[in-house]
């Protein structure tokens, strides 16, 4: 705990001390509950005043040895967090695709978009989408239809721009 300045000690050692005092004399000579309550407003008064015009003065940046490792570790727990969002938005999506395949639904075009999502930062769902894509393809060689619309980026073999898991 870093150590504090002896004028921000004072209104709290100040204030103890009153309550104190109060109790002890509280059977031979009792203090009105107003009068009580003035002289402890004023204690904390004084008390937030001195900090308030101290603040412009104590303007020296803190050390911390942990600034760097905070710094690290916020941007881990922001990256994870949004592994997590498109984990569940994802396979929200995925799922309600696979729901309309025996549902009524356009589920050839929301079963691709859901796998579009997870393959933003999951490279399992890239070459699901990768095969979906080929197949896809082939059925549409197959039947004689034009040239694809989208090309993913699959490479020749299973890894998906040779991105990580």
């Amino acid at each position: 705990m870093r150590s504090q300045p002896y004028w921000r000690l004072q209104p709290r050692s100040a204030l103890l001390a009153y309550i104190g005092v109060k109790m002890l004399l509280s059977h031979h000579f009792p203090i009105p509950t107003p009068v009580s309550l003035a002289i402890i407003a004023g204690i904390l008064g004084v008390g937030v005043a001195a900090s308030v015009l101290a603040a412009h003065r104590d303007t020296a940046a803190l050390a911390s040895p942990l600034a760097d490792e905070l710094h690290h570790l916020a941007e881990i727990g922001l990256r994870q967090g949004r592994r997590i969002v498109i984990l569940v938005v994802g396979s929200t999506v995925l799922v309600v695709g696979l729901a309309m395949v025996v549902l009524p639904g356009p589920a050839f075009l929301v079963v691709p978009a859901g796998l579009v999502i997870l393959g933003m930062e999951f490279i399992w769902a890239r070459r699901w989408l990768c095969r979906v894509h080929r197949a896809v393809g082939k059925d549409r060689r197959t039947m004689g239809l034009p040239g694809d619309l989208y090309e993913p980026a699959c490479g020749s073999g299973d890894r998906a721009n040779g991105a990580e898991e």
